[in-house]
């Protein structure tokens, strides 16, 4: 009874090696390829005596005379109800999953951080607010419909074609160029309770605020706006595009707090 016991036993391991081997490959498994990758310390004559009696109780099936085996659905179902996650393996998965569903949730926020201080400058100017998305090399931008309505874009003076161009097209690349210079510029008070060292007791640092004037800027379709940037710690950068005629004050101090509300948000 033992020996019948043992028989089947390296049976259904030789069983579970070939599906496991199958699902990691999709190519049918002869009794060469099973010994040298399962490591099975038998002969292939041996294997192959084996493969031949789970055929015959239907776990394997062959798809042409001279390939390997492939599993059955009833294979499936047998290891599926004979299952035996070892601790080492379910940790393993577990970790694994707990990595990628922290790394999809933190991007998750990230990007919509994005989007509410994009929207947040949009409400607070005429002009159009943008970022570039951490999850993506897009840019998001609202706004659009606000700028169209000003004077410079509803009498034709300026192309808004060009710039919904430059927005969708070019920005993005155009921004990767810059060297934005980081200035310490912000209190203690700002940085505590978020996840950004500060440099010393009083100050963090943070990106400067960049402006483009005008023919300032080198982008064809918007050297007749004004471009105010800046930058996270994470690499994204945001800002405000308008017409030269804009109220630069105004908007300066909107990049400001943005920048505190990027920070106690965890993206600078």
């Amino acid at each position: 009874m033992k020996h019948n016991a043992d028989k089947n036993q390296r049976k259904y391991k030789i069983l579970q090696s070939i599906v496991e081997i199958f699902v990691s490959t999709a190519n049918p498994v002869g009794s060469k390829f099973l010994k040298e990758e399962a490591k099975i310390n038998l002969s292939t004559a041996t294997l192959r005596n084996e493969m031949v009696l789970l055929e015959k109780e239907g776990f394997l099936m062959q798809s042409h005379i001279s390939s390997g085996r492939i599993p059955t659905d009833k294979a499936y179902r047998f290891l599926v109800d004979t299952i035996n996650i070892s601790p080492v393996q379910g940790e393993s998965f577990k970790n694994e999953f707990n990595t990628v569903a922290l790394k999809y949730f933190q991007n998750k926020q990230a990007d919509q951080n994005v989007y509410d201080i994009v929207s947040i400058l949009s409400q607070l100017t005429p002009n159009i607010a943008f970022a570039t998305i951490p999850s993506s090399e897009k840019m998001f931008f609202l706004g659009l419909s606000q700028m169209i309505m000003q004077s410079e874009f509803s009498s034709g003076v300026q192309d808004i074609s060009g710039v919904c161009k430059v927005l969708e097209e070019d920005l993005h690349t155009f921004l990767s160029s810059l060297d934005i210079r980081k200035t310490k510029m912000i209190s203690t008070e700002t940085c505590e309770n978020t996840n950004y060292a500060h440099t010393n007791a009083n100050l963090c640092e943070i990106y400067d605020i960049e402006l483009f004037i005008g023919h300032e800027n080198i982008l064809p379709g918007i050297d007749s706006c004004s471009l105010i940037v800046s930058k996270t710690q994470n690499g994204e950068y945001f800002g405000i595009l308008g017409p030269v005629r804009m109220n630069y004050s105004r908007n300066i101090v909107a990049m400001k707090e943005a920048q505190k509300l990027f920070l106690q948000l965890g993206n600078i």
